[in-house]
C-alpha cells in the first residue's frame, strides 16, 4: 500500500513538472513576442509564430530577426531561420535559411542571402537578388549569384550555375539550356 501511494505521488509530481515547464515555455514565448511587438521604436521581433495571416504574432508589418515558425507566415522581412509547413512570404528582404513544405515567396526589392529550399517553388520578383542556393522544383529570381538546383530554373541575370531539366538565363550567352547553364 505504501509503494502504491508513493508511485501515485511521484506520477502526480511528474505531471505537475511537465505542465509547469510547458506553461513556462509558452509564457516566455508570449512575453518575447509581446515585448518586441509592442516596443514603440522597434519594428522587429526575435520570434514570429503564424498559422496564416492575420493569425500571426507579430503582424505582417513587422520584421522577424531570429526564428519564424509557421504554417504560412507573411512578414515585411525575415532574417535568421524561417521554417514553414506550407510557405514563407517576405515582402522586402530575407537573409538566412528558409525551408518550406511547398514554397518560399519574396516580393518587392527583395534580397535573399543564404538558402531557399522548398518542394514546389522558390519565387522571387524580377527586382530580387539571390546570393546563395535555391533548391526546389521551380526556382526564379532577378539576379542570382550562386546555384539554382531544380527541374526548371529561371534568372534574369546569372552569375553562377543552374542545374535542372531546363535552365533559363535571360541575359546569358545561352538563354536556355537543358541540364546545366553557367553565367558569369
Amino acid at each position: 500500500m505504501n509503494r502504491v501511494s508513493s508511485s501515485r505521488r511521484l506520477k502526480g509530481v511528474e505531471d505537475l513538472n511537465s505542465r509547469t515547464v510547458l506553461t513556462g515555455v509558452i509564457l516566455v514565448i508570449s512575453m518575447v513576442c509581446s515585448f518586441s511587438a509592442s516596443a514603440a521604436d522597434s519594428d522587429n521581433s526575435p520570434l514570429g509564430i503564424a498559422l496564416f495571416p492575420p493569425l500571426q504574432l507579430p503582424n505582417s508589418g513587422y520584421g522577424i530577426v531570429g526564428l519564424r515558425l509557421s504554417l504560412v507566415g507573411v512578414h515585411r522581412e525575415a532574417q535568421g531561420i524561417d521554417l514553414a509547413l506550407l510557405g514563407n512570404v517576405t515582402n522586402k528582404k530575407f537573409r538566412g535559411l528558409a525551408i518550406a513544405g511547398l514554397f518560399n515567396y519574396n516580393s518587392g526589392l527583395s534580397t535573399v542571402v543564404g538558402l531557399q529550399a522548398a518542394t514546389i517553388a522558390n519565387l522571387n520578383t524580377a527586382s530580387s537578388t539571390v546570393y546563395g542556393v535555391q533548391l526546389a522544383g521551380y526556382n526564379t529570381a532577378g539576379t542570382v549569384y550562386g546555384l539554382q538546383l531544380g527541374l526548371v530554373n529561371v534568372a534574369n541575370d546569372l552569375h553562377g550555375v543552374q542545374i535542372g531539366l531546363f535552365n533559363i538565363n535571360k541575359t546569358g550567352l545561352f538563354k536556355g539550356s537543358p541540364i546545366i547553364n553557367i553565367g558569369f
